[in-house]
């Protein structure tokens, strides 16, 4: 993956800022339809937001469900300046937009936690809040034993992209809809 992102920003110019915006949206929508019952407003809404891509994709989901009326809570997991230019951009606009943004998730009860803490990207152990907070993806690593509903989103990367990452044609999984139940 991390050669694709490097195809995607490098050769292609489609930057990351593009990419966290498409997966935020579809995390929002999946929220919202699969687990709040397409009635998001008034539900409580904890994202878990890493300092890496997928707590940027968690962050552009905070800001979409809570204009659909959610109460949200943003949870970081290092200080603002430790969050790349891109990511404390889209803090700041939850700032801006009043979403509550904290170390610790609000007590009491939550209709869904987004979990956008670590991605493929991840070097060396979990660390700091992160280590406390993380859900294991363990499942994914049991060849799926563990896993319960699994999707993949497009965030508007060709299937051209993959061909010479994994050695053969690549066709998109997203002919019928933007998001694909994998499991």
């Amino acid at each position: 993956m991390a050669e694709v992102d490097r195809v995607m920003t490098e050769d292609l110019g489609i930057h990351l800022i593009q990419m966290m915006e498409h997966a935020g949206r579809h995390l929002a929508v999946l929220a919202r339809e699969r687990f709040l019952a397409d009635a998001p407003a008034g539900r409580s809404v904890v994202v878990l937001a890493g300092t890496g891509g997928n707590g940027g994709g968690g962050l552009v989901a905070a800001r979409r469900l809570h204009a659909w009326g959610a109460e949200v809570h943003i949870v970081t997991t290092a200080a603002p300046q430790r969050y790349n230019a891109v990511l404390a951009a889209q803090l700041n606009i939850a700032e801006r937009l009043g979403i509550a943004i904290a170390e610790q998730p609000p007590p009491g009860h939550h209709a869904i936690v987004i979990d956008a803490l670590v991605g493929y990207s991840l070097v060396g152990e979990l660390r700091g809040q992160v280590a406390v907070l993380a859900m294991p993806k363990v499942g994914l690593r049991a060849h799926g034993a563990h896993v319960g509903e699994l999707y993949l989103a497009d965030i508007s990367v060709p299937p051209t992209v993959y061909e010479p990452v994994v050695g053969h044609a690549v066709a998109s999984p997203f002919g019928a809809a933007d998001l694909v139940r994998l499991r």
